[in-house]
């Protein structure tokens, strides 16, 4: 074989070699993921990592790096966060997996810690949860006894439980030591607050409210009549409230679109009557009537008692005008009634009208029309007076002033009847009366 030969040869197998390292680079597609449970888990917890390889050539190598200062070569590592601080910490874990091929993926994922272990408690009556309502305790009969178990998520996390019951009793308790239960020998609304000490130290505590009540009585009644005209305050007592649970609240409700007042004192009350005044009518209510209610309201139930029937009527509001301020003798003067009725016994808005002129020396100084008219013959300031009654609500009345003056007799004189182009005619005002302006015309 000649040289020539000998280097043609080895250039090919030169660019076969490459040829075959480019075709290997150019496959390299190694992907690389993975999943973690659980997360969000307190410290001390084992989290389990999966890793989820694609495209991978031959063999697989892991490198995992938890970010906490450990790391692992295993394909699905179990790793434990030690405690950090007591909202529990973040951390970034990454993952670098290498084939046989030399070919190398990456990947990162947060990781949260908690160190929360979400702690609760259960009552082990399936019927009615931390309530003893079913049962109707009563101020001679109060005792309700509660079962409970621990419901912690991560009970491995908490080192003690101390449970308030919230009638001043208390107790600590270990993990093994649950369902415990407690005696409540009297009625009421109880805070119970359970605080657990985790292993790390930390705190961290839960609350219920125990219910040891039954459903609540109520009573209403009203102190005399229960109709009036707006304004119209009236009295309203409460009852049959005595032998109530404690933690029952009242809630007064007048029906005439007033704020609620509620009563939550302890009980009995010092003064359970209530004074409300009705500003409005109730003539635009159904059945035309306010229904006033109080409401008995506790964990167990509610009850309502109601007084109906509290009829507000209202008075007219009067308003007269006129159609001038001044009058002439003479000249009819009309009255315009801007009186709004209001109501009147079965909310009938009808009124009646009782006009005075303030004439004394006319035979018509009276009118029962609702928008009548009077004539002055005499010159002087009038006061007019206007009465409506709606029949229940007594006697409103609007008044004004009314200025007459006596009608002008127009008359002129002339100096001279006769003159020259250019010449002066004097002219003078003979007009009698009162007249307001003047308007000359020759």
């Amino acid at each position: 074989m000649t040289n020539k030969h000998s280097f043609l040869i080895s250039t090919l197998f030169l660019i076969l070699m490459l040829s075959g390292v480019n075709n290997a680079t150019a496959q390299c597609n190694l992907t690389a993921d993975f999943s973690f449970t659980p997360n969000n888990a307190p410290a001390g917890t084992d989290i389990q990592f999966q890793p989820h390889i694609q495209n991978a050539q031959g063999a697989v190598s892991y490198a995992w790096d938890f970010n906490d200062g450990n790391t692992s070569n295993s394909s699905s590592p179990v790793h434990q966060y030690s405690f950090n601080t007591c909202q529990g910490s973040t951390y970034m874990v990454s993952l670098t997996v290498t084939d046989t091929a030399g070919c190398t993926a990456s990947v990162q994922k947060t990781v949260n810690i908690e160190n929360d272990p979400h702690i609760a408690i259960s009552d082990l009556d399936p019927i009615s949860s931390f309530s003893n309502c079913e049962n109707s305790p009563s101020l001679s009969n109060p005792d309700f006894t509660l079962n409970v178990d621990n419901s912690t998520q991560h009970p491995g996390a908490v080192a003690s439980y101390n449970i308030q019951w919230g009638d001043s009793q208390s107790n600590t308790y270990l993990n093994g030591d649950f369902p415990v239960s407690h005696t409540y020998t009297s009625l009421g609304l109880f805070n119970l607050t359970m605080t657990v000490t985790d292993t790390s130290g930390c705190t961290w505590d839960t609350a219920y409210t125990v219910t040891n009540q039954s459903n609540p009585a109520i009573g209403i009644s009203s102190l005399g009549y229960t109709q009036g005209c707006a304004p119209q305050t009236f009295q309203f007592v409460m009852s049959q409230y005595q032998s109530n649970s404690p933690g029952t609240y009242y809630v007064w409700d007048f029906g005439d679109g007033t704020p609620n007042i509620t009563w939550s004192y302890n009980q009995p009350f010092i003064n359970d009557t209530i004074t409300h005044t009705f500003d409005t009518t109730s003539c635009h209510q159904p059945n035309n009537y306010f229904t006033v209610s109080v409401t008995a309201y506790n964990d167990c139930d509610y009850t309502k008692a109601t007084v109906s029937n509290i009829r507000i009527y209202q008075p007219p509001v009067v308003d007269i005008k006129t159609s001038t301020d001044t009058a002439c003798t003479g000249d009819p003067v009309q009255f315009i009634n801007n009186t709004i009725t209001g109501f009147g016994y079965s909310c009938n808005s009808a009124a009646a009208y009782n006009w005075n002129f303030g004439d004394t020396a006319s035979a018509n100084n009276t009118s029962m029309q609702q928008s009548p008219s009077h004539t002055y013959n005499s010159p002087g300031n009038y006061k007019i007076v206007l009465e409506a009654d709606n029949g229940i609500c007594g006697v409103k009345t609007d008044t004004i002033d009314l200025t007459v003056v006596e009608e002008p007799v127009v008359s002129v004189n002339a100096d001279t009847t006769e003159i020259c182009k250019n010449g002066m005619v004097n002219f003078t005002n003979l007009t009698s009366g009162t007249a307001p302006d003047y308007q000359w015309s020759v």
